[in-house]
């Protein structure tokens, strides 16, 4: 008894796999009180409420038999309860609507292997008949792929040897067919009148020409409603076989479209509720995407019947709705502003260039404040150029033909102030195809220019910061008071006034010593060194000045030694150096000096551009009261001198009587200048004084004068 409860409780859960498309649910409620009738009644009364439940169950180990449900399980005789003795021999024939055709799902195969399985087989036919086409002849172990049938039958013929148990399989009706679409076509469910059939399930596969899409509108949809659409629905699958979803209830909004040229529709109804079904437009969409014929910058989007160019974050689509250029960056005039990499502060995008120039006005200079910074780069930390190779932030002096780089920048250390060297500066931003991070946010702003043109007379760079300017020293170099450089007995020295004295002064000096000091000064302003005391041993040891930047012979200005008191020298430019010499034999006390800025001179023109400053702090601090200062420019033979006021911040006087520039061509005025008003450029073959005087009551920024030579033949042609 309890090996036929086991073969029973078997046979009634295989009974299960008929009519898939039935709801479980409904299953559950007729299968449970079976369950519970096999521990109380025997094995007929079992057989007969199963049969009750599944009335196909009626053909399930008869050999030779017709089956013409939509769907069934069926098994060899001994599959259940070996056969011993006999070799078994089975037909069954399966046959449906004329609509459909039929698939086999052989689960379970076990039929001695033999070569060409002539001992024992498992033979299906594409139809009623043994001379029907054969779809597949089998033996062996396991189980078998999908077959399926091209017409409504299907023959399945079987031999056994004993000793194998044979097969179980079950097979299911399905509908559909494949459809080729050139330019439209209307599919339906079920006919327009009528309402779609009980336990359906259909695949249509639709193939359009190559270069095209699929797209489907639907033109009627009404399908059982339920919530996860497990009963009655309809699924679409893509070319890869990605589902693109399932649908049901009574409308279908939107378009399903494929990814390349063909398209699964799958419907499935239980059998139970019947709706009036569907009815979809299939097109054959032209893909204009596929074949770069569209001529989008970077991402084209099919449409039906055209496309549409779409650009990467970070760029904008043009008029011509086809071109893509960077959102970000720009041109920026305002005094103040901020600018922060695209999308701030979510990832900036990838395979991007932003640039930005700002442009303030003359005589300013760009203060660059970061308040956050996250670049991906070769290494996580504030680096340098050679490791900010793929993603940076690149900052220049914005001049166009000769950009001058103040750094380069990637990692995610906050980077220190950059300030530019004129009003105009550039940054770059550059990203490649690698991580995202969220950029950069700065801020600018614009602060008065206190190098000038002439660069504070810094000797390397010079950096115009808020209420003073700082000049940049090389490597190895130390600074004090932020102007002047030294390194060992060498200095460089761009304070308009000091005092300089030899190594160890008043203290004796030391042999072979070699020490040189260069000076600079506003341009338009000399140099002025007096030695108070100077003591060195007879002329063996020394001091020069030259009236150059660099010592030479033919520049020497004075050479001092011995024991002597106030020695004066004067530079003829705003350019001095002063080299003291010690041999290796007596020492003294050396020399102590004082240096000062004098204005006034005389200049000579050349064909690049040089200026003249009205006192040596200009930039930092307002001109000096009783100044009389004069210089006289000059230009060599078949040039004439050219002239122009491109700054001018003077007390301003109804006649010009208390601070002034005056300006002379040879004995002729050309005017007396104050206030802000800047007269025009003057010209003149002979040469020109400029005269500069103040008072002692209202003191203003001061001039900046531009002077260069012109040949004779370029002014006769004008």
């Amino acid at each position: 008894m309890d090996s036929r409860k086991t073969w029973t409780t078997k046979l009634l859960e295989e009974s299960l796999a008929l009519n898939r498309g039935r709801r479980r649910e409904r299953l559950q409620i007729s299968i449970f009180p079976v369950v519970k009738m096999l521990a109380l009644y025997e094995l007929l009364s079992v057989i007969v409420i199963t049969l009750q439940i599944c009335p196909s169950l009626v053909a399930l180990t008869t050999c030779n038999t017709t089956f013409n449900q939509r769907s069934g399980t069926f098994f060899s005789p001994a599959f259940y309860k070996p056969n011993t003795t006999n070799i078994e021999k089975c037909k069954w024939r399966i046959s449906v609507s004329p609509d459909e055709k039929i698939v086999l799902n052989v689960t379970v195969i076990d039929i001695e292997k033999t070569p060409n399985c002539n001992s024992g087989n498992l033979e299906v036919r594409d139809g009623f008949w043994e001379d029907s086409p054969l779809l597949g002849k089998y033996c062996g172990n396991g189980s078998l792929n999908l077959i399926a049938s091209t017409t409504n039958k299907l023959l399945i013929s079987y031999q056994h040897r004993v000793g194998y148990r044979g097969f179980l399989g079950e097979y299911e009706a399905i509908c559909g067919e494949e459809i080729y679409v050139r330019s439209q076509f209307i599919l339906h469910s079920n006919e327009p009148q009528e309402k779609y059939p009980l336990n359906r399930k259909c695949i249509w596969k639709v193939t359009v020409p190559v270069n095209h899409q699929i797209v489907l509108r639907s033109q009627k949809f009404q399908i059982e409603y339920e919530e996860r659409c497990m009963f009655d629905y309809v699924e679409f699958y893509d070319s890869n076989s990605t589902a693109l979803g399932r649908f049901c209830g009574e409308e279908l909004s939107g378009n399903i479209t494929s990814t390349l040229n063909t398209l699964t529709i799958k419907f499935v109804s239980d059998d139970s509720v019947q709706k009036e079904g569907f009815s979809f437009l299939l097109l054959a969409d032209y893909d204009e995407c596929v074949t770069k014929e569209h001529q989008c910058d970077h991402e084209c989007i099919n449409t039906i019947g055209s496309y549409k160019c779409v650009c990467r974050r970070g760029y904008k689509l043009q008029i011509d709705g086809k071109s893509c250029e960077i959102e970000c960056g720009g041109i920026l005039n305002a005094l103040n502003g901020a600018i922060h990499s695209y999308s701030f502060p979510q990832e900036y995008p990838r395979n991007t260039t932003c640039i930005w120039k700002i442009v303030v006005p003359d005589d300013n200079v760009i203060h660059l404040s970061f308040f956050s910074f996250d670049i991906k780069g070769d290494s996580d930390n504030h680096s340098f150029r050679e490791k900010c190779e793929k993603n940076k932030l690149e900052i220049f002096n914005g001049e166009e033909t000769d950009p001058q780089p103040l750094g380069t920048y990637c990692g995610s250390v906050l980077p220190n102030l950059v300030v530019s060297e004129g009003s105009t500066m550039k940054i770059i931003f550059s990203t490649d195809n690698s991580v995202e991070r969220s950029g950069f946010a700065l801020t600018y702003s614009t602060v008065g220019n206190k190098c000038d043109k002439f660069g504070g007379n810094c000797h390397h760079r010079c950096v115009s910061l808020q209420t003073y300017r700082k000049c940049i020293c090389p490597e190895n170099y130390t600074t004090e008071n932020n102007l002047d450089c030294s390194r060992g007995c060498h200095y460089e020295i761009a304070s308009p006034s000091g005092i300089i004295s030899s190594p160890n002064y008043p203290n004796y000096y030391q042999n072979n010593a070699n020490c040189t000091w260069r000076f600079k000064t506003t341009p338009g302003h000399r140099i002025q060194i007096v030695f108070s005391d100077i003591q060195t041993t007879d002329c063996d040891d020394y001091v020069r000045v030259y009236d150059n930047y660099y010592p030479s012979n033919a520049s020497i200005l004075l050479e001092v030694c011995g024991n002597k008191t106030n020695i004066t020298g004067l530079s003829t430019t705003n350019e001095l150096s002063v080299n003291f010499i010690s041999d290796s034999l007596n020492v003294y006390q050396g020399f102590n000096a004082t240096y000062s800025s004098v204005c006034g001179g005389n200049l000579t023109a050349s064909t690049t551009e040089k200026y003249v400053y009205s006192h040596d702090t200009y930039g930092l601090s307002n001109y000096y009261d009783y100044t009389d200062c004069v210089w006289i420019i000059k230009a060599n033979s078949g040039y004439y001198v050219n002239l122009s006021v491109e700054v001018l911040d003077i007390e301003f006087s109804s006649y010009c009587n208390f601070d002034f520039i005056e300006i002379r061509e040879g004995d002729i005025s050309r005017g007396k200048f104050c206030g802000n008003e800047k007269p025009e450029e003057f010209l003149s073959s002979d040469n020109f004084t400029v005269k500069f005087h103040t008072d002692y009551s209202v003191a203003k920024r001061g001039f900046r004068l531009m002077y260069k030579a012109v040949q004779s033949e370029e002014v006769h042609l004008n």
